[in-house]
This record gives C-alpha cells, sequence and structure tokens, in this order.
C-alpha cells in the first residue's frame, strides 16, 4: 500500500480514506457521517484503522491510502495502515497519541498518556519548525503531502528510541508539565457531568493538553483565567462520530453571547463561531481571529478582560445551558441536520 496525494483520489477506486470523507471510496474515519464498516467503530480514526488491521478488512488491502488534511489522528492511522505489524505492537501508544492529538486529553495520572504526551509534543514541534502551523495554508490537501513523505519514514524510529528526538519535543513537553503543577496549585479544576462542562481557573492562559486534561467525558471547556479574562470552546469531541461517548449536541453560543453583550461595560463585544467550526469558540473580541489562531493554545493569543466578575460569568453560562439543555438526553449519534436544528442554525 502507499500514500496517494487526496488531489489524486478521484483517480482511483481502490484507495482507503482516513480520517477523512470522499464519497464513493472506503472510509476508515470518524468524520460525522463517514459510513464506518460494522464492528470497526471507535473513538479516533487511528482507532478505527487499527480495528480495520486486526479484523483483516478489504480496506486495509487496498493499494493506496488518502487524506486530505495533516494532524496527529490522520497521520498516526494512516502510518497503522502502512506499517500494519509495528502498529499492533506499540497499539496502545497510537491510540492514546491519537486522542491526545485530537481531542487534547492527556491524562496526567498516565505513564502511558506522558510517553503518548511526548509522541504529540515531536510531531507538533516539527511540523511547525520545518513546515507551517495547523490551518496555517488554504491549499491543506495540497501543501500537507510533503509532511507526510517526512514524518511516515521516521515515525518507527521515534517510537523505538523517542530520546533521540528529545531536542525536538522537550520544550513543549517541559512547558506542559510545568504548566500542569501551576494549575495543580493555584488554580483549579471543576467538572458539571449533568451539562458536559469542564471548568478550569488558572492565573495564566494555558496549554491545550493542560487546559482539556483529563476531559474525556466533557463536550465543552470554560477557561476563567485572572484579570475577568474567559472563553468557553466546544471540543472537537463533538464534530465527529464517537464509538464509546455520549454527547450533547453543539448549541449555538447566539443566545448567551446576547446576555453577556448586554451586560458587558469594556469596549470589546462577546463574538463566536459557528457550531459547524471544528473547535468553535465563544471570547471577547476586539480583532477575529484565524482558523490557526484559535486552534492554536490559548496561551498564544490575546484574551481580553471582561467587566462581569467571574462567579456572575460562570453562572451566566451554567444557567444558560442547564435550561437550553434540558429535556435532551445525549447520545452517541448526532446528524449535522440533527445537529443544526438543536443549535438553531440554518
Amino acid at each position: 500500500m502507499k500514500f496517494l496525494p487526496f488531489h489524486e483520489v478521484k483517480n482511483h477506486k481502490e484507495v482507503v480514506i482516513v480520517d477523512s470523507y470522499f464519497k464513493g471510496r472506503s472510509m476508515l474515519s470518524h468524520w460525522r457521517g463517514a459510513p464506518i464498516p460494522q464492528g470497526l467503530e471507535d473513538d479516533s480514526s487511528t482507532g478505527i484503522v487499527l480495528n480495520a488491521v486486526k479484523a483483516n478488512h478489504l480496506s486495509v488491502k487496498l493499494p493506496f491510502v488518502s487524506n486530505n488534511h495533516f494532524d496527529i489522528d490522520g497521520f498516526l492511522g494512516i502510518w497503522a495502515i502502512l506499517y500494519p505489524e509495528l502498529a499492533l505492537k506499540h497499539e496502545a501508544l497510537l491510540r492514546e497519541a491519537a486522542l491526545i492529538g485530537d481531542f487534547r486529553e492527556w491524562k496526567a495520572e498516565s505513564s502511558l498518556s506522558l510517553e503518548a504526551l511526548k509522541l504529540c509534543c515531536w510531531i507538533n514541534s516539527v511540523e511547525r519548525g520545518k513546515f507551517y502551523q495547523p490551518f496555517g495554508e488554504k491549499d491543506e490537501a495540497a501543501s500537507c503531502v510533503p509532511k507526510y513523505a517526512y514524518f511516515l519514514p521516521v515515525l518507527k524510529e521515534f517510537i523505538e528510541e523517542p530520546t533521540a528526538f528529545k531536542n525536538e519535543w522537550e520544550e513543549d513537553f517541559s512547558l506542559i508539565l510545568e504548566q500542569q503543577e501551576l494549575l495543580q496549585a493555584k488554580g483549579q479544576i471543576e467538572r458539571l457531568g449533568e451539562l458536559h462542562l469542564q471548568m478550569v481557573k488558572s492565573p495564566e492562559p494555558l496549554h491545550y493538553y493542560v487546559l482539556f486534561q483529563d476531559s474525556e467525558d466533557m463536550d465543552m471547556v470554560l477557561s476563567m483565567y485572572e484579570g475577568n479574562r474567559y472563553e468557553l470552546e466546544y471540543k472537537y469531541v463533538s464534530w465527529v462520530d464517537t464509538a464509546h461517548r455520549n454527547l450533547y449536541p453543539r448549541l449555538s453560543f447566539h443566545p448567551l453571547a446576547d446576555k453577556l453583550n448586554e451586560l458587558e461595560e469594556s469596549p470589546y463585544e462577546w463574538e463566536f463561531d459557528s457550531i459547524m467550526d471544528t473547535g468553535p469558540i465563544l471570547r471577547l473580541n476586539k480583532e477575529g481571529l484565524s482558523k490557526a489562531e484559535r486552534f492554536d493554545h490559548p496561551f498564544k493569543r490575546k484574551i481580553y478582560a471582561s467587566s462581569i466578575p467571574p462567579d456572575q460569568f460562570k453562572t451566566l453560562v451554567v444557567d444558560y445551558y442547564r435550561e437550553a439543555l434540558s429535556g435532551i438526553r445525549p447520545r452517541r449519534s448526532w446528524t449535522w441536520k440533527e445537529m443544526r436544528e438543536a443549535a438553531n442554525e440554518s
């Protein structure tokens, strides 16, 4: 099997699409609406691929594999198809790294998660240093091909001896551990399970892997930083189909933003992204953020001070979702039509 650039998929019938969507082709993808073969379902695309490899599914015997973007989950899934024996040997690591890469759900007390975190830090660091940051190019399907050409041959070396690549992952990894210590010492994490809402109080904005830690049962994360700085974000997990989680539909930020803007006395306004965005954010804005800036870690962007006190802000968010989600039961799968109807978006 060989990696096929996405723009060539239209010329080949015998190709499997990983972590993406192409009508009329075999797919091993958790993208919402992608036809996952029965029995291969999983939360990540890498997990689906590993299930297919273990089942010796027909899709992993095709001559070509492709994806329309580069990210950790998609890359690991493609690598697992190309190197199935190695992938099964390191199955637990690949599954954990895919969840961290896509959902940012690092588990601070897990040794496996720590090893997977190093892998994610390495990929992220090299991707930014040698190529471009995620969502940094308009034609991602074509621009991502050199990333695959670089990472596919070298991943085996990293997995077998990660310390040999320490100079490429250590800085980001150390920052995460430092911020984790800061959060433990001076911050707080509160989880409202009935709303699938994780609330994180921290002195300063955090790395996403710290902010979203241990949030596998959560759909949203509310970050509250000193100086009345807030962001509310839907996790990517509610953009895809999952196999082992029950989720609420995404609800529009619009009614909540209206309430906040009625109270806001700063010179800024509360703005928000559509629920169709991969990771929509509600935030106080002076200037709009690009997709790349929204995807980047909160500590790398400006977060403006609100006039609304923290306790009042928290109450507004919690009360809005308690009322809006009343009568809605979480479930494993929502179609985009059902999601838009729940959010009152056309």
